[in-house]
């Protein structure tokens, strides 16, 4: 994987984010939470596993952030 960025806070910033989103595959369960929060449509859930199309994957976070709703 390369990551490039402006500079080196950017490029660490990024290859964090990148790194939770690897963590969130490895760990899926095939709930399918993360795919209505990804507005490019680059996840797919495969045989219950998650796929991500690295074309259309603008690396935005959405899909790993907390599932917003009501507190209980």
């Amino acid at each position: 994987m390369i990551i490039k960025g402006r500079d080196e806070r950017k490029i660490r910033k990024k290859s964090e984010k990148l790194l939770k989103i690897a963590r969130k595959v490895g760990g899926c369960v095939g709930c399918g939470v993360c795919l209505g929060k990804c507005k490019r449509g680059a996840l797919h859930l495969m045989s219950e596993r998650l796929r991500i199309e690295e074309e259309r994957c603008v690396h935005c976070g959405e899909c790993i952030e907390p599932q917003s709703g009501p507190q209980l």
